[in-house]
């Protein structure tokens, strides 16, 4: 008989992982929930990691409409394979059928949901909550939070794309005027001031040195960074580098680690909240870590508390945390509120990240109005002298 490799949750609702030999997929699926362990991970011994190419084939809209379809029949009596099956009957499209095709097909194999969901590509922290929920009884509720972050994700970054759009115009609508300044009106002037050997103004020579870098292969050297820049980021090392550098970068590297904390603590509070071991939800929700530096962090928080450390003081040695949230954090083991502390904190710190959001939003839009408008005066200014000059050029 083939072996399988597992990873499930056992009674006592720590993490066992280990081989078994049976029949079939489903036969393994049968032994292990006769020895009362729920698999999240069920697959053959000698089989690698499926790639995730369905994740980039389902979309963002795609998956929370399938999280929220689930949720709905499970609250009202129906399993998740049900459930799955009448979803497939109302999909919107050929993308979203084959991804429930190929959830549905990977359930009734007798695979778990969280095991299922792996195998089209779901981010680690999102399988981590379907395997708690699983385990706990409360996969319906866990799956519709799921599909309410998936949807607050996609309209924040929906207001940011919107809120951009009329900036990035107004971008686009200057370099246009800087190259017709460049290409057409400075080569047009720039003989008299030649010929004359007056001085040209300072705008004439910036533009003048744009034209010929671009002249001189600057546009290929640019056209070539871009597509560099593509190519990296097609490839996971170049996506981690991308990130990474993201990361550290003065005001924008922390504004993104306070998101990917608050992504950590909500997945933390979830998985304590559904029946998941402390040690064991730690470990979980690092899988949420962006970057290679914040994962480090966290597992030595992780460790900590494996040596007896409180979870306050554990987060308090990373540097990630904001005092107010540690406080909040130490107040909840004192209290035995533990997961809900760190939704507040989490739920905190998204607040204060959207209004950062709405007033840099509100303010770019002017900014870069004000901006180009001073730079278009100062062309025309530049513009004048320039003529003015070329007249006192012809009386003399």
């Amino acid at each position: 008989m083939p072996d399988f490799y597992y990873e499930a949750y056992g009674r006592d609702g720590e993490i066992v992982k280990d081989r078994l030999s049976a029949a079939s997929q489903s036969a393994a699926h049968r032994v292990l929930a006769e020895t009362g362990k729920t698999p999240f991970v069920l697959k053959p011994a000698s089989a690698r990691p499926s790639p995730k190419t369905a994740l980039r084939a389902a979309s963002v809209k795609d998956m929370t409409r399938l999280f929220e379809d689930i949720a709905v029949l499970m609250h009202s009596g129906f399993t998740i394979d049900q459930s799955l099956a009448a979803s497939l009957a109302d999909a919107s499209g050929d993308r979203q059928s084959r991804l429930q095709e190929r959830l549905l097909a990977s359930l009734q194999a007798g695979n778990s949901a969280a095991n299922s969901f792996t195998g089209i590509g779901v981010a680690g922290d999102v399988v981590a909550l379907i395997a708690a929920g699983e385990a706990s009884g409360r996969l319906a509720e866990v799956l519709e939070v799921i599909a309410g972050d998936l949807r607050e994700r996609a309209k924040r970054t929906a207001e940011i794309r919107e809120a951009l759009l009329y900036p990035a115009f107004l971008i686009a609508m200057m370099f246009v005027t800087l190259g017709i300044l460049a290409f057409y009106l400075v080569p047009a002037i720039e003989p008299i001031f030649e010929a004359s050997r007056a001085a040209r103004p300072i705008v004439f020579v910036l533009l003048d040195n744009a034209r010929a870098f671009f002249a001189e292969g600057g546009l290929i050297l640019i056209v070539a960074s871009v597509a560099a820049l593509a190519t990296a980021a097609s490839l996971p090392t170049g996506r981690g580098a991308i990130r990474s550098s993201a990361f550290v970068m003065p005001v924008v590297g922390g504004f993104l680690t306070n998101g990917n904390i608050a992504l950590y603590m909500r997945t933390l509070g979830l998985l304590l909240d559904n029946g998941v071991a402390p040690r064991e939800a730690m470990r979980l929700s690092t899988a949420s870590a962006k970057t290679p530096r914040i994962r480090a962090l966290l597992k030595a928080a992780e460790r900590d508390v494996q040596a007896g450390s409180g979870m306050h003081q554990a987060f308090t040695k990373t540097g990630l945390f904001a005092p107010g949230m540690i406080a909040r954090i130490r107040l909840g083991e004192e209290s035995n509120s533990v997961p809900i502390m760190l939704s507040r904190c989490a739920g905190t710190i998204e607040r204060r990240q959207k209004q950062q959001v709405d007033r840099l939003m509100t303010f770019l839009t002017p900014a870069i109005t004000i901006s180009l408008g001073l730079l278009v005066g100062a062309l025309v200014i530049s513009v004048m002298s320039a003529l003015l000059s070329i007249n006192d050029i012809v009386v003399r």
